[in-house]
């Protein structure tokens, strides 16, 4: 979770809150290090999640993927009747990245906080090469 100490405590009430109010919630996780969110079951192994909790259930959908796996699509659950909306999140996130100017302010020359297993390092390696 990206929240320490009272925001921490503060985003896990408002979770709780959301649970009980009976809404459907979409949450991504997108953290390389710190503590992600807390649920009954262990996570599928991933290096990055989406939870979709919808209104009628207790347990969340999980979605589960590694760095190197192109983000995938997620349901999105809406009020009944309507049927889910599926959301291509790599291509929201391609969008947010180029109307946001990331390229122009993000350092990829600077060491990954924190560092990427080895074998991710090669890869990412890989990726900046073909990118200059």
């Amino acid at each position: 979770m990206n929240k320490e100490g009272d925001r921490a405590i503060e985003y896990h009430n408002k979770r709780m809150s959301l649970y009980s109010r009976r809404v459907n919630l979409v949450e991504i996780d997108l953290l390389r290090g710190g503590r992600r969110l807390t649920f009954a079951r262990p996570l599928p192994p991933g290096d990055y999640y989406s939870f979709v909790t919808r209104q009628r259930r207790k347990a969340a959908e999980v979605y589960a993927w590694r760095l190197r796996d192109a983000l995938p699509t997620i349901s999105v659950p809406l009020e009944g009747p309507d049927p889910d909306v599926r959301l291509d999140l790599a291509e929201v996130f391609n969008q947010a990245y180029s109307r946001g100017q990331y390229s122009r302010h993000l350092r990829y020359d600077r060491p990954l906080e924190p560092p990427p297993r080895e074998q991710e390092a090669a890869w990412i390696g890989e990726c900046l090469k073909k990118r200059s």
